[in-house]
């Protein structure tokens, strides 16, 4: 781990005020005479920052005080094998503790392969659960037969599928997107027998009695009248994708376990 910048906000010699020390390089001389430019305030701060939580005040935290009080704030880039990050910790009022990754360019690449699943996963969902939903509300028959297994497939949580999905397709894009996919297949599937279900006895005689057929009927009547129903579930869906990212082998997972784990370590 190599630090890179350091920045100090009402801590104690710097009360009520920032400094800063960017473009640190090879190192920093730290032989020096005590408090020297306010150095052993820097490494006293530095130890807090990675030594100290931020929920507690012991007294190397009660020493970045001022006599004036107020949140002392440190924060501090550094550069490892998982990239550049900036840690940042406030004490007393505010408390607050936070890792983020500083703009590398590293993560657009993975993030493009993970925004391609969600995205390939919410069309098949959207796809199946739509035509599900219009065929089994279309022949009574086959509702009557299909949904009891429809219903008890969501018994399963979806994620405990992972490891036949990997058996199965092997590592990569197709488990993901599978897994994304019936996770967005019931709520579709459900809003759509529910919206079109909903439509008025009124309006189906009225089009059966000027002769409108069946396909008719579901394009001009029934799915225009289920179509605020559907829309609801599309816009869930879209929330529920966000969870999607949290499965784990996904390609930006490595990144942010490293940030999550720095983090941990940080505030140990």
């Amino acid at each position: 781990m190599k630090l890179t910048a350091l920045r100090l906000h009402n801590v104690r010699r710097f009360a009520g005020r920032g400094v800063a020390v960017e473009g640190i390089g090879d190192g920093v001389n730290v032989l020096c005479a005590v408090n020297e430019f306010g150095k052993s305030t820097c490494f006293d701060a530095l130890h807090a920052l990675f030594f100290q939580p931020h929920t507690g005040t012991p007294s190397a935290v009660q020493g970045l005080r001022p006599y004036s009080g107020g949140t002392p704030l440190v924060e501090a880039d550094i550069t490892t094998a998982n990239g550049a990050f900036r840690l940042t910790k406030q004490f007393y009022g505010g408390k607050r503790a936070m890792v983020r990754e500083l703009a590398s360019g590293r993560l657009w690449p993975h993030l493009r392969v993970t925004m391609t699943e969600m995205v390939l996963g919410l069309l098949a969902g959207t796809v199946l659960g739509l035509g599900a939903g219009i065929l089994l509300s279309e022949w009574p028959s086959l509702h009557r037969v299909l949904r009891p297994y429809v219903l008890a497939s969501q018994l399963v949580p979806k994620l405990a599928l992972g490891p036949l999905l990997i058996l199965w397709f092997g590592f990569g894009l197709t488990p993901i997107v599978v897994i994304t996919a019936l996770i967005c297949f019931f709520p579709l599937f459900e809003n759509t027998l529910t919206g079109l279900d909903q439509v008025e006895p009124a309006q189906r005689e009225l089009f059966r009695m000027l002769g409108a057929g069946r396909v008719r009927t579901l394009l001009r009547l029934k799915l225009p009248s289920a179509l605020p129903v559907i829309l609801g579930a599309q816009f869930l869906l879209q929330a529920m994708n966000f969870d999607v990212l949290n499965v784990p082998n996904r390609p930006i997972h490595p990144y942010l376990r490293a940030i999550q784990e720095m983090a941990a370590r940080a505030d140990a």
